[in-house]
């Protein structure tokens, strides 16, 4: 007879990561926010909705403007020629399905530069050098503040009624039906499917 040992060892030893390791997580972390915050608003959402007077494409701007500065400052303190990189519309920002539509252009080029401003931190290695970790630290707080900044436009948006009321349920039987023709595969009973 042959008894197999279930029991998980509870004495696993606590591992850390490095600071260099935690930013670029949280450098990674922004990408993911962008497409829950601002994945499913359209063009004229993201250009009309308004909050604290300006717009999510002007909040991305301003992200994509801030990742294109960093990203220099970066190179020089490491001392990479940018020139030799690959260019930004080629590095592949978030591995996704090639179902899914391209993003906005504003989003999918903010998308695409973080990827190699990641790309760029990734040849420092786990060891990088004071200045480069107190930079990536506040890249890391600007990006807090606009990722929040898109946050509370998207919830502006809804609370005023220009989205859907998220307080209604949707229900198979009544709101939506199945189609599997269909991208994302359900379609409300009113639309025509087309």
């Amino acid at each position: 007879m042959c008894v197999l040992d279930t029991q998980v060892p509870t004495d696993t030893v606590s591992e850390t990561i490095s600071e260099a390791t935690f930013l670029l997580t949280e450098l990674k972390y922004t990408l993911g926010q962008m497409h829950v915050q601002i994945g499913d608003l359209d063009e004229e959402t993201r250009k009309t909705a308004k909050c604290d007077d300006r717009s999510v494409a002007d909040i991305v701007a301003e992200m994509t403007r801030s990742e294109d500065e960093y990203q220099e400052r970066y190179a020089q303190t490491l001392g990479i020629d940018t020139s030799t990189l690959k260019p930004a519309e080629e590095v592949v920002p978030l591995p996704l399905s090639e179902e899914v539509d391209e993003e906005p252009e504003d989003q999918n080029d903010f998308e695409h530069n973080r990827a190699q401003t990641i790309a760029i931190l990734e040849q420092a290695g786990e060891s990088w050098p004071a200045g480069l970790l107190d930079l990536v630290r506040q890249h890391v707080a600007e990006d807090r503040r606009h990722t929040t900044s898109l946050a509370e436009c998207r919830k502006q948006f809804y609370e005023t009624g220009s989205g859907p009321d998220l307080d209604e349920p949707l229900t198979a039987s009544q709101d939506v039906a199945r189609d599997p023709s269909s991208p994302a595969g359900w379609v409300r009973p009113d639309s025509t499917g087309d």
